[in-house]
């Protein structure tokens, strides 16, 4: 489940509002499908094995209507299709009392949610290490790279049947992709913690999903935005990017450099040549915002930590992996 209204719904609206405004109600259509139709899949699973992992043996019959009492009951479930018969029964309009009322609590939910994810982390990050990352390592492919691949090519493989040209093609698989790059909603958190299923592991695995979308939803709208732009502006908006990433870049590698310093990881030999790799992007970041100064003297510094930045980078990176494989 994606975090649609908090993260997404500013993003698309920032990006489609002058050239598909209808975007933005795709979020309204997609949101009710998640949560009343496919996450009940996932309650009746967790509410199956909790039942079987309870000490009183039950028959199948008392294990079906008790999975179908906790589904009808589950506060997600039972609001989201109150709130679909709400907008039958209102005419798609609520009344101001119970608008003004339910957008408090809507608006109140994410920071509740977050805080409680937060409060659950203290402690707990640090046993989380070795084997236990390898679940919430694989989730977070599967979310961040697996899924936004997948929705881009099955929405351009079922609109390729349709009546639509290929640039209408093109814009929705991209407005897939962006969609799949959303990062997890917190409201995974509080169904974890309320089938206490390994609540620390989704954790985990929510915050650094979080951290981890950042990048990719900042460079998927950026492409958004260079697709529709005419080729002469092209360039000048890829530039533009570099010059942003280039930016980030310095200061993780910097960042980077204190942690090294600080814990003197460096006195390892492999950890000494991920310093080195790290100088390297630093020099070559540096070399490209110095070819934003308008000076000529400038511009030979620029071409000349820029290239040599980039090629040491390749060549520590060749080196490191080389130096992983005789370790193994």
């Amino acid at each position: 489940q994606s975090n649609d209204f908090a993260i997404g719904f500013p993003i698309v609206l920032a990006l489609y509002k002058t050239t598909h405004p209808d975007y933005v109600n795709y979020l309204y259509l997609l949101a009710p499908v998640s949560l009343a139709i496919l996450n009940p899949f996932g309650f009746v699973l967790m509410e199956v094995s909790r039942n079987r992992a309870g000490e009183n043996e039950q028959s199948k019959w008392t294990t079906v209507v008790n999975v179908a009492r906790n589904i009808a009951t589950n506060p997600i479930v039972f609001m989201t299709t109150l709130g679909m018969l709400a907008n039958v029964l209102f005419n798609h309009t609520l009344p101001p009392a119970m608008e003004d009322v339910l957008n408090v609590f809507g608006s109140a939910f994410t920071g509740t949610a977050l805080f409680l994810l937060g409060l659950r982390m203290v402690g707990k990050v640090q046993k989380l290490h070795g084997f236990a990352l390898l679940v919430p390592g694989i989730l977070i492919a599967v979310k961040l790279l697996a899924l936004p691949l997948v929705t881009r090519e099955v929405v351009s493989l079922i609109l390729q049947f349709s009546q639509h040209n290929s640039t209408e093609v093109q814009d929705l698989s991209t407005y897939g992709f962006l969609y799949g790059t959303f990062p997890s909603a917190p409201s995974v958190f509080v169904y974890a913690t309320s089938y206490s299923m390994d609540v620390d592991l989704i954790a985990c695995a929510m915050v650094a999903c979080t951290f981890l979308s950042a990048p990719l939803m900042f460079a998927s709208a950026k492409m958004v935005i260079a697709s529709n732009l005419d080729p002469k502006q092209f360039m000048k908006t890829l530039n533009l990017f570099e010059f942003d990433i280039s930016i980030a870049a310095v200061l993780a590698a910097i960042w980077m450099l204190v942690l090294f310093v600080a814990n003197k990881s460096y006195q390892n030999f492999h950890q000494r040549m991920v310093l080195y790799l790290v100088i390297s992007q630093l020099v070559g970041c540096v070399g490209f915002l110095l070819g934003h100064i308008p000076l000529t003297p400038v511009h030979y510094a620029h071409f000349i930590l820029e290239t040599v930045g980039d090629l040491s980078a390749r060549l520590w990176t060749c080196l490191l992996a080389t130096a992983l494989l005789l370790v193994e």
